[in-house]
Order: C-alpha cells, then structure tokens, then sequence
C-alpha cells in the first residue's frame, strides 16, 4: 500500500496517494509514511492535515530533519512566518549542512527585518558548505534588504558562476539591476527565468515590481496577483500588491491584503509605511499616526534579537 500511494506521488496524483497512504495499518506506519503523507496534503494545501502528518512523523522519529523542515515552509504558505521559523530553527540545528534549509530561514528572517540574525544563520551554514550558491544568494538579499546594491551583485553573479541555471541568483541580479537604474537588463535576466519556469510565483512578483516601478500599473497588478495567488510565503509581494491598489484607487482592497498579513509584519517599518497610507486614503488620520508612530520607532531600531518561540508538535 505504501509503495503504490509513493507511485501515485511520484505522479503528482496526491489525493490517490493519500488514500492508498491512510489505508496502511497503524502498526507498520512509520516515520516515512507520515512524512510522505504530510508532503501530499502539502501539494493539496490541505496544511493543518500536513502538520499533523509531520508531527507523526517527528513522534517516530525525533531528528527527522525534513518533517521539521516542512512544518515550517507550511507555517510559511500559509501566512504565518512567526510559527515557521522556529521549525527551520530546529532543522538548520539537526541539518547545519543543507544549503537549502538555511536559503529558506534566512530568506524569512529578512523578510522580517531581523537581520543580524540571518547573518548569524548563514555564517553557521557556510561552515560546511563555503561559497555554496544558494547561500551566496542568500548573502546577496541580506546585502540587498540592508542597502548595498554592489555587494549584493557581487553574491549574485558568483553564484551564477558556480550554477547558471539558479533561478534565485537570476532574480536576486534583476532586482539590482532594476534599483540601479538597469531596467533593460533586469527584464532579460527575468524572462530568462521565466521561460524556465512560467508559474514561478518569485519571478511573477519581480516582473510586476518592475511594471509598477516603470508605472504600468495594470501590467503590475496582473502579475503581482498572481504571485500573491500563487504563494503567500512573500510579505514584500503583498505590500507592493497593496502599494499598487493604492495607485488604482483600491484602498479597501490595500487594507484588506495588509490587515490579512499584519500579524506577521509587526516589526516591519515597510508594513505600518503602508498601512499610513492606507489609512490616511481612508480619511482615518488618527489610524495613520499610529502607524507612522510605529513606523518611525522601527526606523530608529536595529532588529537585533527574535522573540520566537520553541517550536512544539502538540
């Protein structure tokens, strides 16, 4: 029974796989089964059927890496950066070595600002893996969020000296492109990515920050919608969906994406940015000072430290 639910898996047939999964007998599940399970409910974004498939499968067995691993990249989809990051934690401890569990966190915790503490978990990674090309890119967003566009080319293209085929270092070196002034370029690099996979919510999410940096708002709107539909992993994504409501007279629309993310984004000075304007376009000024209070609070403080909790399976 296992062995064919993996076929049907391995066939991207997950809901055959799940019921072929469920049909083994509790005595011979084991850790592989419910970590496989988990992965199918994954796929069917079914995610609190998922957890609870991965935490079986930690229950069997207590250093399995991936099931920590995707208990947070699913915390992660489904909007709750806070929850996953404590999971990836845990996975980078058991897993120093694995280049990707370390892309992913840091990826998260520059999103949130916390900085110094992305530094801290690519260092410990490029203990076992120097010059490694998912953590020079990792390097090169961390150079990027904190402003140095030059540095954090420098990640990108070495990274594509060590792998030309990385989508990630062809994203990271449009984004740069297109913030000094290379809008041509940043074009090419992204249409290279996107013949290599169409439906990548990243590269969907750039090509749309360019359209709305060169003000072609609907062309914006089209591809950043997708990239929101397609994965909400990316609070950057969202707040620039939210930036180009705004620009279509869509306030309400702005503020119903921000509200859906504002538990995640409490410490992000881009976030109460934008929900001022929100609010002052939604003639609640008094709302907008309090987010331009917040705002200029984290503008004068160094994200130095996490208040995350242990991560728990019950």
């Amino acid at each position: 029974l296992f062995s064919v639910g993996t076929l049907f898996a391995q066939h991207a047939m997950y809901k055959q796989a799940v019921e072929y999964f469920k049909l083994v007998p509790a005595e011979a599940a084991d850790d592989a089964l419910y970590f496989n399970l988990g992965l199918c409910y994954s796929h069917l974004q079914q995610l609190d059927d998922a957890r609870r498939s991965y935490f079986a499968a930690i229950d069997k067995r207590p250093d399995h890496v991936d099931a920590y691993f995707h208990v947070g990249l699913d915390y992660v989809a489904g909007g709750r950066t806070r929850m996953g990051v404590p999971w990836m934690y845990k996975a980078q401890s058991l897993a120093p070595e694995r280049p990707d569990i370390a892309y992913a966190l840091a990826g998260q915790l520059i999103a949130l600002e916390y900085f110094n503490s992305a530094k801290e978990v690519l260092a410990r990674a490029s203990e076992s893996r120097p010059r490694d090309p998912l953590l020079l890119v990792a390097e090169g967003d961390l150079k990027r969020a904190r402003g140095d566009s030059a540095g954090a080319s420098r990640f990108y293209q070495e990274a594509l000296t060590k792998n030309p085929r990385l989508p990630a270092a062809l994203v990271g070196l449009a984004r740069t492109d297109l913030e000094t002034g290379k809008e041509t370029e940043a074009r090419s690099l992204l249409d290279t990515a996107r013949a290599r996979d169409p439906q990548d919510p990243v590269v969907n999410g750039e090509i749309g920050l360019i359209e709305a940096h060169t003000g072609n708002w609907d062309a914006a709107l089209q591809h950043l919608e997708r990239a929101w539909e397609q994965d909400h992993s990316n609070p950057s994504i969202a707040l620039e969906l939210a930036r180009v409501y705004q620009r279509k007279a869509r306030p309400e629309d702005a503020f119903a994406l921000l509200q859906s993310i504002g538990p995640e984004m409490e410490d992000s000075a881009a976030f109460h940015f934008q929900l001022a304007q929100v609010y002052t376009l939604l003639h609640r000024e008094v709302d907008a000072q309090v987010q331009r209070n917040a705002f200029t609070e984290l503008q004068a403080n160094n994200q130095n430290s996490l208040r995350f909790d242990a991560p728990r399976t019950y």
